[in-house]
């Protein structure tokens, strides 16, 4: 299980942990990264989302993540 440190929707830590699927139940704020990659031809990278996930599944998506 992977545990992300919950803060508040101002960006400042709350103290506490929680796991990626209680952050996304709860609808409570976590820190992300999104980073575009580039290839020779000026195109953007992205990727399919599984058909098994929860939210939007088979959609096209430029953010990738686990846990």
């Amino acid at each position: 299980m992977t545990l992300v440190d919950v803060i508040t929707a101002q960006g400042e830590p709350t103290g506490q942990t929680a796991s990626l699927n209680e952050v996304n139940r709860k609808g409570l704020w976590r820190l992300g990264v999104h980073a575009l990659i580039y290839n020779s031809q000026q195109e953007v990278i992205i990727q399919k989302r599984s058909h098994q996930i929860i939210y939007h599944p088979d959609m096209l998506d430029l953010s990738v993540g686990g846990g």
